[in-house]
């Protein structure tokens, strides 16, 4: 509405450039919608052209796919991008598929190097998956006396960076029967044995004075592409909610929450500390 005037863009670029649309929408949208022969390259494309060339390259790599929108600008059909792409999306869907191709069947066997080389086993090229690397947080639900809980903004630029979050802390790792143990007594056994507990740490951090609650939360996980988080929950309630100087810091209602900006991983949080309070 404020860069366009409330028309859809029917560029290519002025379709890129609307929020969350990236190249393979915005080359779908061009070609199918708007006839303009843009490549829309996704998985599918990019197996079948694998097989049709040879590719030696990963094409789970996000780098390489420069590689196959190259090659697509050059052998897309100007006069019916649309078809073109779709074309080649479902020929990779499905004969082409990742699980039990029928190469025979294709109508693209005479020009592919793979099928008549005998290599169709061994493109793409796709190293598996590397297990995400488990990490294992403290999340802090600090509660005051009007209700209002304690968010701090995560300022650095590493993973989701900008969004607002319950105070979590890093730790080695920790049990996985906590849930039928006294989880603030077994703390602070870890305190007298390795230091300072979480809930130490916090208290120092933030210049607060916590009294924690003894309520055992379920574990919440989350998985992102290379990293699997564990959390456990630790609640306590303040007195004293001061305003902090030198922190991105908020007491805010439930209610008002919508107005920050909380990743899943904090929704999760939140859900699982609401269905145990």
């Amino acid at each position: 509405m404020t860069d366009f005037e409330g028309k859809f863009p029917n560029t290519y670029e002025g379709i890129s450039s609307l929020k969350g649309i990236g190249p393979y929408t915005a080359g779908a949208i061009s070609s199918i919608a708007f006839n303009l022969p843009e490549p829309a390259v996704d998985g599918n494309v990019m197996r079948v052209l694998a097989r049709l060339f040879e590719v030696n390259y990963d094409i789970g790599v996000p780098s390489n796919r420069k590689i196959f929108q190259a090659m697509m600008e050059i052998l897309i059909d100007p006069k019916r991008p649309g078809d073109f792409n779709q074309a080649l999306m479902d020929l990779g869907s499905d004969i082409e598929s990742p699980v039990n191709p029928r190469p025979e069947e294709s109508p693209v066997k005479e020009f592919s190097a793979a099928y008549q080389n005998g290599t169709m086993d061994r493109y793409p090229i796709k190293e598996p998956k590397k297990k995400p690397l488990p990490i294992y947080l403290k999340a802090l639900v600090v509660r005051n006396d009007y209700g209002q809980y304690l968010l701090e903004k995560n300022e650095s630029e590493k993973l989701l960076a900008g969004f607002w979050h319950f105070p979590l802390i890093e730790v080695d790792d920790f049990s996985s029967d906590d849930d039928q143990l006294d989880l603030f007594s077994q703390v602070k056994e870890e305190s007298r044995a390795f230091g300072p507990s979480p809930q130490e740490n916090f208290e120092q951090d933030y210049d607060l004075e916590v009294n924690w609650s003894q309520q055992v939360f379920d574990q919440v996980k989350h998985v992102f592409s290379h990293r699997k988080w564990h959390i456990q929950i630790l609640a306590g309630q303040v007195t004293d909610s001061k305003q902090f100087s030198d922190r991105e810091i908020r007491w805010v209602s439930p209610q008002e929450f919508s107005d920050y900006p909380l990743a899943k991983p904090q929704q999760k949080i939140w859900q699982a500390y609401k269905n145990n309070s």
